[in-house]
């Protein structure tokens, strides 16, 4: 074995431009970086299949960096999908492009060392790409603006909050 000295390796996105392993456009002053944080509350008595539009009309392209996930041990929601739904209340654009089937039951604290993932259905190399993209749309396709919504699988054991802070990327 050898000292290396190396760079990490180039990586090329759909439009054939190559970039560094992180994308240089956050890193160097291209995207500023926002955080928003919001909480929902869950009724006892919300059935499985119920979606709570977490963040409302999220602009098309903006690039999700981390979406943490928190929620109170009450709650008791076995499985959740977040995904990408129309905004006013439009029909599913995907359910679970962001993530799927997280577990917050319990009681999850919204840390950087407990939260879940909100991102954990993306994979590392898609981290680059605009909301828009990992719901599955282009650019002659894309919505203005889409809620990011939360969609509970499992009926919720009780009455509680989940909360969510989301740092993103977005010009200007």
């Amino acid at each position: 074995m050898a000292v290396q000295d190396k760079y990490a390796e180039t990586l090329q996105n759909s439009d054939g431009n190559t970039f560094a392993q992180f994308n240089p456009a956050i890193f160097t002053g291209g995207l500023d970086l926002k955080v928003a944080f919001n909480r929902v509350e869950v009724a006892t008595a919300d059935d499985a299949n119920s979606v709570y539009r977490i963040f409302r009309d999220v602009p098309a392209s903006i690039v999700p960096v981390f979406l943490l996930i928190g929620a109170d041990a009450a709650i008791d929601i076995a499985d959740m999908n977040i995904g990408l739904w129309k905004p006013n209340f439009g029909a599913v654009v995907s359910e679970n492009c962001l993530a799927d089937a997280l577990n917050p039951s319990g009681g999850i604290a919204l840390t950087l060392a407990a939260a879940l993932n909100g991102l954990a259905a993306i994979a590392i190399d898609n981290r680059y790409k605009k909301l828009y993209e990992h719901g599955g749309h282009s650019l002659t396709t894309k919505l203005g603006a889409y809620d990011i919504g939360i969609k509970s699988i499992s009926n919720p054991g009780a009455a509680g909050s989940i909360t969510a802070l989301l740092i993103f990327g977005q010009s200007g």
